[in-house]
């Protein structure tokens, strides 16, 4: 009995230290290839592009923000959306992080957020928030659009 007791336990332990070591390798893939890491000003970069376009329903201009990882790292993000119909504005929380890059998967180091916007100006203003380690970045879309209809 003493034999079979001790060897339950030796398979117990076993057991629990193969669980524990899985558990842990789970969690560090999970890290590494889809929660990732928060990255700051240092590691991105963001750029605006501009361009205007007319359809059926009016004049708009489209404002697109790129946003791309200087550190070889693929780009994942969260975003959360909040309308404010008190001050009629649409707010992007946009909180980008790096991740190893998967070989089957498409993630690359560029990912863009953007609207367009009437040219007239009619409806809810845009504004985006990039969240990072180190700082935020915060874009009101409306002020850049009326800059630019301004210069042209």
């Amino acid at each position: 009995m003493e034999k079979t007791k001790n060897r339950a336990i030796k398979i117990a332990a076993i057991t629990a230290g193969i669980l524990s070591f899985l558990t842990a390798a789970a969690l560090i893939c999970l890290k590494l290839f889809y929660w990732g890491f928060a990255v700051s000003a240092d590691d991105i970069a963001i750029a605006c592009d501009i361009s205007e376009y007319s359809n059926n329903t009016g004049d708009f201009v489209d404002v697109e923000f790129n946003v791309t990882l200087k550190n070889g790292m693929s780009l994942m993000h969260d975003t959360s959306v909040c309308m404010n119909y008190d001050d009629d504005c649409r707010y992007e929380y946009i909180t980008p992080r790096a991740v190893f890059k998967i070989p089957f998967d498409d993630l690359g180091p560029t990912e863009s957020f953007g609207c367009s916007i009437d040219k007239n100006n009619n409806g809810f203003k845009n504004e985006f928030n990039f969240i990072l380690k180190d700082t935020s970045y915060n874009y009101d879309v409306n002020e850049i659009v009326e800059n630019y209809l301004q210069d042209a």
